[in-house]
């Protein structure tokens, strides 16, 4: 529970410059995989490349669900005082 809300504290910003950062670490390595012609050079840059590449799809995604979580509760904590104003109100 205590490592949700961390992540979710976290910001998204900071979740999609590593995502980023990390894509373009794994385009580089598959660069020098072509650029570097033989089998160990490609089957390195196949394998760490799509490791680094898989991180970085999971930190965008991570940032998704969090940015997606955030606006849920912005939308529940303005929609619920506004309920609740409305039947005080009615007789």
């Amino acid at each position: 529970m205590k490592l949700i809300k961390r992540l979710i504290a976290q910001s998204v910003e900071t979740l999609i410059r590593m995502a980023c950062i990390l894509a373009l670490v794994a385009l580089a390595i598959f660069c020098l995989g072509v650029t570097v012609p033989g089998p160990l050079p490609v089957m390195i840059a196949m394998s760490v490349g799509q490791g680094i590449g898989f991180m970085a799809c999971g930190c965008y995604l991570l940032a998704v669900v969090i940015d997606a979580y955030k606006r849920e509760q912005v939308v529940a904590a303005t929609v619920a005082p506004a309920s609740d104003a409305k039947k005080n109100t009615d007789p």
